[in-house]
């Protein structure tokens, strides 16, 4: 299965721009892939690669290839990521810390920091749903993080 790729306009090529790679289950895809997707590109414009859902992906040398072309891997954390068997935690996670690229974790629920720490460690994540109003809003994190990671084009 080839890898599949998005920019924020559509038809653009993804030639030159950051690359960012979204990883997750496959219900995950479908519910949050938009949204996280046009997240990202209302702060910078990169290439979004991921592999469709449902797509039978083998984790040969073209694929550990395309990985090692990322500049961030974006994870939406849910629950079934966490309590399922899955390439994203399988595979594409201890991938990206073996060859140090940035990881930024996206939390999709509530009441599920201890499977988080289990399978992340001390990776950082952010929140949308998060409660405290005397922190940054998501947006700015967000954006402050991928400003950080992908400085040429955000």
């Amino acid at each position: 299965m080839n890898i599949c790729w998005r920019t924020r306009k559509k038809g653009d090529s993804p030639r030159g721009k950051a690359k960012v790679y979204f990883s997750c289950c496959d219900s995950a895809f479908e519910k949050f892939s938009d949204k996280i997707f046009d997240q990202i590109f209302d702060i910078c414009d990169c290439a979004i690669y991921y592999y469709p859902p449902k797509s039978d992906v083998v984790t040969d040398d073209e694929y550990r290839f395309n990985l090692k072309q990322m500049d961030l891997f974006v994870i939406p954390v849910t629950t079934e990521l966490l309590c399922t068997q899955n390439r994203t935690i399988n595979f594409d996670l201890a991938f990206a810390v073996e060859h140090n690229i940035p990881i930024l974790p996206l939390v999709q629920e509530n009441n599920i920091e201890t499977g988080y720490k289990q399978k992340f460690g001390n990776i950082q994540f952010l929140k949308e749903s998060d409660n405290d109003h005397t922190a940054l809003p998501y947006m700015e994190k967000l954006g402050n993080f991928l400003k950080s990671i992908l400085a040429n084009d955000a």
